[in-house]
């Protein structure tokens, strides 16, 4: 089995404006594809963090060292194929000597 055996997609909208009549109207979403990725489940996990504060995520997703940096609240997608293995948003990104860990 591949270390990475699945795909992280990111999802993005594009092309929103405000007509002159001051309505708005929205853009249109698709999903990137941005790295390879293995995911590991969790049970609703806290991460707590040295000030304080704390993440509160359901799965790790790892990526290789080259993965795009994601921000927090971008919507993400674990796929398999055609099989979404996971849905969720970037609760916190951290890039590792070896790897690039996503809490979701």
């Amino acid at each position: 089995m591949p270390q990475y055996p699945y795909q992280l997609f990111v999802k993005t909208t594009e092309g929103g404006y405000q007509n002159a009549h001051g309505h708005i109207i929205p853009g249109t979403d698709s999903w990137i594809n941005v790295s390879a990725c293995r995911d590991e489940t969790e049970n609703g996990t806290k991460h707590d963090l040295n000030d304080g504060s704390f993440y509160d995520y359901s799965s790790i997703i790892y990526t290789p060292k080259n993965c795009p940096k994601l921000n927090n609240g971008d919507t993400i997608e674990v796929r398999n194929g055609a099989e979404v293995r996971l849905k969720g948003t970037v609760k916190l990104f951290s890039e590792g000597l070896f790897n690039c860990r996503i809490w979701a």
